[in-house]
């Protein structure tokens, strides 16, 4: 679905309320080159904690120059040198290590402006400005900003993807059919597949979180009813990796019994050439082919004529206005189209009765949306004797 859609997280203003707020909860000590912005305390506001001698020592004691009130960080954790001129981190055999932008250390590591650095769980960024209000504001973010990335990283070592399911149903019964599988995290500011792919984009590693949470995906297929298909979402700029296709071997020899289908999304769908070949390899694995989101951008009815997908699932968007009787004729025309390719169309996006029953009026054979369910996790779905 379009909401769940990856992008690239667009440049913050500096000058809102909820800014201003911030910044009179900013705590700033000024006096050396360096400086840490962080939050020492889990629930605390920002702080800017200037390094102003050295060895900075930071650790769980007391006696460090920074104390850590974190049971995940060491007595004595790591110390800083080098603050007049080339700024280091030495980790002291910490337990739980020292990482700068997500890459755990051994000894002594080099630092630049805008580094992060992560002691335990608690994470900080390296700055070397003299702070103004301003950039107060900026900090702010960049802070934010440091514990999402470090926080991802988590993610992706840990695997830690918590996959919840949509459900999707005939719109004749209502009945469910299949569950479309959307990302998600336990993790403070990626609870969504959106944050998620943001944070993914930054670190260029949308590949690899796309093909965890399809894996996730499927590990909670045990609670899935065995007929249910499941709809698994890949990153748009898979088309262009080789390894696509040697992932959904992995997966399907994994789970040889499920049904599933690969979703592609509209802006991906390019080359009738790359997606035809894509389409006769998830047919040798037994799997489906989606195009998702159409019409929310160029509607490619070329290469929908020339691939012929398994599924069609219709962008929200174009669906705004379905229970108008002009728009619902142009709609009836698209979905007859499909229908007469032998391509199940899908109506994304359907929250109201009106829409459902204006649907299910111009030939949808399947939808998704919330009148049906919510995303939810795996352990809310209902067993049933069906399941593994």
């Amino acid at each position: 679905m379009r909401s769940e859609e990856s992008s690239v997280p667009a440049p913050r203003g500096t000058g809102s309320p909820r800014k201003a707020e911030t910044l009179a909860r900013i705590k700033i000590e000024s006096g050396g080159r360096f400086s840490l912005i962080g939050r020492v305390r889990s629930g605390d506001g920002l702080s800017m904690t200037s390094l102003d001698h050295e060895p900075f020592t930071i650790g769980r004691n007391n006696s460090n120059s920074l104390h850590l009130p974190d049971s995940t960080a060491s007595s004595f954790h790591a110390e800083l040198t080098g603050l007049e001129s080339c700024l280091r981190v030495t980790d002291l055999n910490s337990t739980n290590g020292t990482f700068v932008n997500g890459q755990r250390i051994a000894g002594t590591h080099p630092l630049q402006d805008g580094d992060l650095l992560q002691f335990g769980s608690t994470v900080f960024r390296v700055s070397s400005q003299t702070v103004t209000p301003p950039t107060c504001t900026e900090a702010f973010d960049a802070a934010d900003d440091a514990v999402a990335l470090v926080q991802f990283s988590e993610v992706l070592r840990k695997q830690a993807i918590n996959p919840h399911l949509q459900p999707i149903v005939d719109i004749n019964t209502r009945a469910t059919v299949g569950f479309e599988v959307l990302a998600r995290s336990r993790y403070m500011g990626l609870r969504t597949a959106t944050a998620l792919f943001q944070a993914a984009a930054r670190m260029n590693a949308e590949i690899v979180l796309s093909q965890q949470a399809r894996l996730a995906g499927m590990n909670v297929a045990r609670m899935v009813p065995h007929g249910a298909t499941l709809f698994l979402n890949t990153h748009p700029r898979e088309l262009d990796d080789p390894d696509l296709v040697n992932s959904l071997k992995e997966l399907r020899a994994n789970f040889p019994r499920r049904t599933m289908c690969i979703e592609i999304h509209e802006s991906a769908v390019s080359s009738p050439l790359k997606l035809k070949e894509l389409k006769y390899a998830l047919a040798d694995l037994g799997m489906q082919l989606a195009f998702d989101d159409f019409g929310a951008g160029q509607s490619r009815l070329r290469e929908l004529i020339a691939v012929r997908p398994d599924y069609v699932k219709f962008d929200m968007s174009l669906l705004d206005n379905v229970e108008d009787p002009k728009h619902a004729r142009a709609i009836e025309t698209l979905v007859q189209m499909t229908l007469d390719l032998e391509i199940v169309p899908l109506a994304e996006g359907v929250e109201k009765q009106e829409q459902h029953d204006a649907c299910r009026g111009v030939g949808f054979q399947l939808a998704q949306g919330f009148l049906y369910g919510h995303p939810m996790p795996v352990s809310l779905l209902q067993k049933t004797p069906e399941t593994e």
